[in-house]
């Protein structure tokens, strides 16, 4: 999150407390209730920001004849039973849009930037709405695009601005209206999970605009790369929609088919640490970069998928596993050495690197390595090239794990994950071997 757990703890003087084991985070695997713990663990610490974000709006924002309105939906995300907590408070939009807005009041940004980041909040939870029982309305802003959660519509103003939601649970619709004029209306059933946006009625085209969104197994969402832009991750080109949409997912698909083969259980590890990949065109054609940031979990940042399914599966393995390792970092204290401390070096970057950096690196490519021993043998028409990108990595990772790791100043739960690290790794070696 965008406030660290030390920051979070200078708030609060309590923190959630993490009981995951580490042997979970090791790889892009793992257990079903693990994969459970972790969330719940990461809804309570989202849970933490939510209780910060809604200090600072009563301090900052006390004039807003609106700002109840606010304050009342996020109590009651905020107050879901267990499973549906989860679902909401570890989504990747809504993680992205609280970061967002946390770090807008903490950059002293204009009061303007950070209300218009607020009121798209009702949009993001409007399949929460339909269990409100009093007609109500009230004031929302619609930028560019916004994808509420869970749903595979999503909404984009021709000219971004404030707008008025009005929820009437006696008709079972919603409206949005400019101007005393309505541009758009739906019912409730049109926000069960996957509807698409043909249930959406628009009846001001020019002004609103509603379009669909593309999810891979039902739970992965797979979106431009332009709608997330504010990531700061390197300038991908936009990617036309209209022309190159089917030929992704078909790639997708491919690399997807490739990873319940050969090891389905990262794949059920990617449906949840990895539920957004937004995608950009390559800068050349030769690239495969990909990207992703701890104050932005669940999500990641790639190229458009290349041909071969196995760069694919690389990229969102490496990328998930940074995602999994940053949860692991928010939640136990793995080593002392300072985030500025640029005393490590490892082969993937020129620069001197963190502590940290050399974790993240080493684990991602740990994790690269099992996927490629495990295609290796169960994926025949891949071995040669399994093979091949296996020993293009191995000797990187062992130097890392084995000579530059070490010279961290560890705790004692950093010494295990790291023993835990270098133990797969020589499995993995001799598995290869053999």
């Amino acid at each position: 999150m965008y406030y660290s757990a030390t920051l979070a703890r200078k708030n609060r003087q309590w923190m959630p407390q993490f009981a995951v084991p580490l042997r979970h985070f090791v790889l892009a695997d793992g257990e079903a209730i693990d994969h459970d713990k972790t969330l719940d663990w990461y809804a309570e610490l989202v849970s933490l920001h939510v209780t910060i974000l809604k200090e600072i709006m009563a301090k900052e924002l006390d004039n807003d004849p609106d700002i109840a309105e606010l304050m009342a939906l996020l109590d009651l995300m905020d107050n879901l039973p267990g499973e549906w907590n989860r679902q909401y408070l570890c989504q990747p939009i809504f993680c992205m849009w609280l970061n967002l807005v946390l770090k807008s009041f903490e950059d002293h940004s204009s009061l303007k930037n950070c209300t218009d980041q607020l009121y798209t909040l009702p949009l993001l939870l409007i399949s929460l709405l339909q269990s409100i029982q009093a007609d109500f309305q009230m004031r929302i802003w619609i930028g560019k695009a916004v994808d509420p959660i869970g749903l595979s519509w999503g909404l984009s103003a021709v000219n971004p601005g404030f707008h008025t939601l009005i929820v009437s649970p006696s008709a079972q619709e919603m409206s949005i209206w400019r101007d005393e004029e309505c541009l758009a209306t739906w019912s409730y059933d049109s926000l069960q999970p996957l509807q698409k946006s043909a249930s959406v009625c628009m009846h001001r085209p020019g002004l609103l605009g509603v379009y669909d969104r593309y999810y891979a197994l039902d739970s992965i969402e797979i979106t431009d790369y332009e709608r997330y832009a504010h990531f700061g991750w390197k300038d991908y080109k936009h990617l036309d929609y209209d022309q190159s949409t089917a030929e992704i997912l078909q790639y997708m698909d491919a690399s997807f088919t490739c990873l319940e083969s050969a090891w389905p259980e990262a794949l059920r590890g990617m449906q949840t640490y990895g539920r957004l990949l937004a995608v950009g065109s390559p800068m050349n054609l030769d690239s495969n970069n990909s990207a992703s940031m701890n104050i932005f979990p669940f999500a990641q940042a790639l190229e458009v998928p290349l041909k071969h399914p196995l760069k694919n599966l690389e990229s969102m393995i490496h990328e998930m596993s940074h995602c999994k390792l940053h949860i692991l970092l928010a939640g136990e204290k793995l080593y002392h050495n300072a985030d500025d401390d640029l005393s490590f070096r490892h082969p993937w970057l020129p620069m001197a690197r963190p502590l940290r950096g050399v974790m993240l690196g080493s684990h991602a490519f740990l994790n690269v390595l099992e996927l490629y021993t495990r295609t290796s043998r169960t994926l025949p028409e891949m071995e040669a090239f399994s093979c091949e990108q296996f020993a293009l990595r191995q000797a990187e990772v062992q130097h890392v794990l084995f000579e530059e790791a070490v010279k961290g100043d560890f705790t004692p739960k950093g010494l295990e994950f790291l023993t835990l690290m270098q133990d797969r790794f020589r499995t993995l070696a001799a598995e290869m071997r053999s």
